[in-house]
This record gives structure tokens, C-alpha cells and sequence, in this order.
């Protein structure tokens, strides 16, 4: 954590808007963090006076065990990331977070979070047929039971 402080405080003006992690490393080596790695990090972005975004596109939806992969350490991000199983398989991407920042400007204005692609009823559709494939066939139970078991 020192070295990226370091870093940090040389490569910048030292006002970070975001820290952006994976609670558990995917696609580099499946490298799953120490349990103070999350909070030690929540506690340097608050520090900064930053969002802490945590990217859940490869550990979220019951993959580890738990509904979002940050959970194992405790930590709540302010934004989380999601995308892949999010659609079962159709493209679909979206972005979670408090309300005391999305209703924040320039968020908050008409079409200041939009995208051309925002909204598509069929990625809706798909998100949401997933999202209770999951609760209904208890997923994120059996992903915490077959870990064990491996």
C-alpha cells in the first residue's frame, strides 16, 4: 500500500477522484487479496477524500460465494461495476451506487449519466430473467457451497 501512495502522491497533482479495484484479481492469475487489503484501501480512499469504485464484472452475481465479491472483506464501495453474468450471456453493463451520489451534478442532470445505448428494453429483459435465475435456483448458495467443497 505504501508503494501506490508513493506513486500516488508523484504521478499526480494528489487529488485522485476514484480508486478502482477487483476485490479478487480475475483475469491476471485469479489473485485473491489479504482481508485487509479492501479496507485498508476504503480507508486510503477516504483519506483522499475519493470514491472507492470496486469492478465486480468478474466476482459478482455468486461467483465467490457471495453476492459481490467485496463482501468477503466487509467493505462497502461507493460504486460498484457490473457486466457479464449480469445479462446471462446478452451484452449488458450497469453501474451501482449511493443515492447521495448519483443525485449528485453533474450526475444528477438529464442525460449527465446516459449513454447512446442506455436503457435497452431487450438487456433489461435479460438482466432481470438472470437476476432471478439466480435467487430462484439459489446460485449464489451453491457457488459458496461448491468452493468449499473444491
Amino acid at each position: 500500500m505504501d508503494l501506490a501512495k508513493k506513486q500516488a502522491r508523484m504521478s499526480g497533482s494528489n487529488r485522485v477522484a476514484a480508486l478502482v479495484v477487483e476485490p479478487m484479481q480475475g483475469t491476471a492469475g485469479n489473485v485473491i487479496p489479504p482481508p485487509e487489503f479492501l479496507p485498508a484501501l476504503k480507508q486510503w480512499a477516504q483519506e483522499l477524500g475519493a470514491l472507492l469504485i470496486v469492478d465486480e464484472m468478474i466476482t459478482g452475481f455468486g461467483r465467490t460465494g457471495k453476492r459481490w465479491g467485496c463482501e468477503h472483506s466487509g467493505v462497502k464501495p461507493d460504486m460498484v461495476t457490473l457486466g457479464k453474468l449480469f445479462g446471462g450471456g446478452y451484452p449488458i453493463s450497469a453501474i451501482l451506487s449511493r443515492d447521495e451520489i448519483v443525485n449528485t451534478k453533474p450526475w444528477s442532470n438529464p442525460s449527465g449519466s446516459s449513454s447512446s445505448y442506455g436503457g435497452n428494453p431487450l438487456a433489461s429483459a435479460a438482466a432481470a430473467a438472470a437476476l432471478r435465475i439466480i435467487d430462484e435456483e439459489g446460485l449464489v448458495e451453491n457457488s459458496r457451497r461448491m468452493g468449499e467443497h473444491f
